[in-house]
């Protein structure tokens, strides 16, 4: 998988991933943090987040906040550009929170880090900007391979996926597909997925390997 086909893959990832009602969040970082160090301490962020919401026990995959995570290394201080789904939540809600816990991560003020917290206004355009540095830096991770990204995968969410791109193949072909071309085209959906997943994987793999490396 060559640059432009990683980054067209995780635009087109981030554009299906993103809700209406989903907000855009930018994070600077310190002059001396690392990306991998960024991108640690975000994961802990989003941990203490999803603890003001739904208590300390064990959190079910129910109890997560989804987001991706984009990780830029090219500018004088690393910088993190996070893409939410509220889900259930009530986005206003989530947004005091989300300022709150990092209020109280980082002293009010402090000027080593800074935050800014919108409503997303473009899918399309917010995932292709948030990953561009995967054109110019051999070295940038995409929002599928930080540690810090989480994704919730609905039954519900997949049907209607499957749903959609049978009807857009019905729609492509002028006519209904049968079952049994369906469960064909199903099988090679599941086989695709899983070869890009498991370049995504491996792509997580390398860049944790080549952060550990620079420490």
């Amino acid at each position: 998988m060559n640059k432009y086909e990683l980054l067209q893959q995780t635009s087109d990832y981030s554009i299906s991933f993103l809700k209406d009602n989903a907000l855009n969040m930018v994070v600077n970082s310190e002059n001396s943090m690392s990306s991998y160090e960024l991108d640690k301490f975000l994961k802990g962020y989003f941990t203490k987040v999803e603890r003001a919401f739904f208590g300390s026990r064990k959190r079910k995959r129910g109890d997560r906040i989804e987001r991706l995570v984009t990780l830029q290394n090219l500018s004088t201080r690393v910088h993190a550009h996070i893409l939410i789904n509220p889900g259930s939540l009530s986005v206003d809600k989530l947004k005091m929170v989300l300022q709150l816990v990092w209020n109280d991560v980082w002293d009010r003020k402090s000027t080593r880090f800074t935050m800014y917290l919108e409503k997303n206004r473009s899918a399309a355009g917010s995932s292709i900007y948030n990953n561009r540095e995967l054109l110019v830096d051999d070295e940038s991770v995409n929002a599928l391979g930080s540690i810090s990204t989480f994704i919730k995968k609905s039954p519900q969410l997949r049907v209607q996926a499957e749903q959609k791109q049978r009807e857009l193949l019905d729609e492509r072909l002028g006519k209904k597909v049968s079952d049994k071309a369906w469960s064909i085209k199903v099988k090679q959906l599941e086989k695709q997925q899983k070869k890009e997943k498991n370049g995504l994987r491996r792509q997580k793999q390398i860049s944790k390997n080549r952060a550990l490396k620079k420490k």
